[in-house]
């Protein structure tokens, strides 16, 4: 029974043995996971304070540039009251010239006048020569008086040229220029306002467009922000949880080691405990069975002579040596059951431990799969972020340009949009009375 135990104790020393080195090579293989897994922790960390540096910088440059178009509003609005002044003084204008034109029909009245072209055709050439002169020195005055009137250098041109004498045919090739260039600038000025309704138009939907898309741009950055600080925390979590089963499995390992400690030294004593009392066993079995032979033959071989002398009584075991000898056994055989249980208890604890092991093993590989993911998330949001920051920095720099198109466009057309109708109705009139005169003088 001996040797039995003793094989028994060898081989649970052996699988304990192999046990601990199979925990060491677990507990080394998973160190160096863990160490890898906080050197990645730590580069993320790295890159999630970069990022959020770049968003924070976005942010002010978002600040700026609302403040900016703000300012820019206000610079439109000061513009739109200057333009509506200058509405003014256009009108004012408008009339001015009207009454030029006004004077210039009347100069043309004179030279076209019915009384003076049958007085011209009646009279002798010196007679013609002499009204001619004077209607040209009247006219001459009227359009000199309208020159100075209106600061017009064109009338005070036609002026000059009614001095000469081949007046007529060098007033009606002015005239000739003169609604030439106004035709031209008409039909320019039509183009030209064709073209500010247009590209007006095109900027309001231009910019009525990067204003959606700069409002996406802003909710897209804001949501990736709120999934990185989401994604962070998670992986922090996962993290902690990584590091208090590592604690957990630390406690384990050391408990289980003093448990097997404790195992060792309770069969140990146990075993010694079994020895020591099979061999008293043993000595007082081997001691009662030689008495009781040695007394046996004593009492078959009787001394040759005269009577013996008073004999002792047959030697028997004290009433109590059954006693020692039956609790000697009873005390074996709860060693033994001590020992057997200690087994039983030590085999249940390293399942236990096995299966934790296991358990925890399998959690820590799901963990950290979780932090790769949400890793891999976090990657790909960072590039999604940097995107959307690009993109929201690209669209607020198209909006300033539209902006200042807009500007440009209605420095550029809102005098000429406004007073369309009344400039190009002017200037139909002074071509229909330019042509006028020219007819009368064609007669």
């Amino acid at each position: 029974m001996k040797e039995e135990f003793e094989t028994n104790l060898a081989t649970a020393q052996t699988d304990e043995k192999a046990a601990i080195e199979t925990f060491n090579q677990m507990k080394a293989a998973k160190t160096e996971e863990i160490e890898a897994g906080n050197q990645e922790a730590g580069n993320k960390a790295t890159e999630l304070a970069n990022a959020n540096e770049k968003c924070s910088q976005a942010k002010e440059d978002l600040e700026d540039t609302t403040a900016q178009l703000a300012a820019d509003r206000t610079f439109l609005a000061d513009v739109k009251d200057r333009c509506g002044k200058m509405d003014k003084q256009w009108a004012v204008r408008t009339k001015v010239r009207q009454e030029e034109m006004t004077a210039v029909g009347e100069a043309l009245q004179i030279l076209t006048d019915d009384d003076a072209r049958d007085l011209m055709s009646k009279t002798t050439f010196l007679q013609t020569s002499s009204k001619s002169s004077s209607a040209r020195q009247m006219a001459s005055r009227v359009l000199s008086q309208a020159a100075k009137k209106f600061s017009n250098p064109k009338l005070s041109m036609l002026s000059s040229m009614m001095q000469n004498d081949d007046v007529f045919a060098k007033v009606k090739e002015s005239i000739d220029l003169m609604v030439a260039q106004l035709k031209k600038e008409q039909k320019d000025e039509v183009a030209k306002k064709d073209y500010c309704r247009d590209e007006l138009h095109k900027n309001d939907m231009e910019t009525t467009g990067e204003y959606d898309n700069k409002a996406d741009l802003e909710a897209k950055v804001k949501n990736l922000s709120t999934l990185k600080e989401r994604l962070t925390q998670e992986i922090k979590a996962n993290n902690d949880e990584i590091s208090e089963t590592q604690v957990e499995i630390q406690r384990a390992n050391e408990n289980r080691q003093k448990s097997n400690k404790e195992f060792q030294v309770t069969v140990s004593d146990q075993r010694a405990t079994q020895e020591i009392l099979a061999k008293a066993m043993d000595k007082l079995k081997g001691f009662y069975s030689k008495k009781a032979a040695f007394l046996q033959g004593a009492s078959a071989n009787p001394l040759v002579g005269g009577a013996p002398p008073g004999e002792f009584q047959p030697y028997k075991k004290k009433g109590g040596a059954g006693g020692v000898m039956g609790m000697i056994e009873m005390i074996i055989d709860e060693s033994k059951q001590v020992e057997k249980e200690a087994k039983t208890a030590e085999q249940q604890a390293q399942e236990g431990y096995e299966q934790f092991l296991s358990d925890a093993a399998n959690s820590i590989s799901s963990l950290q799969q979780e932090i790769t993911d949400k890793q891999g998330q976090m990657a790909t949001s960072d590039g999604d972020f940097i995107r959307a920051k690009e993109d929201l920095a690209t669209s607020l720099s198209t909006l300033e340009d539209l902006n200042n198109k807009n500007k440009e466009l209605h420095s550029e057309c809102d005098f000429l949009v406004e007073n369309f109708a009344t400039r190009q109705e002017a200037r139909t009139q002074e071509i229909e009375a330019l042509a006028q005169a020219k007819q009368i003088m064609s007669q």
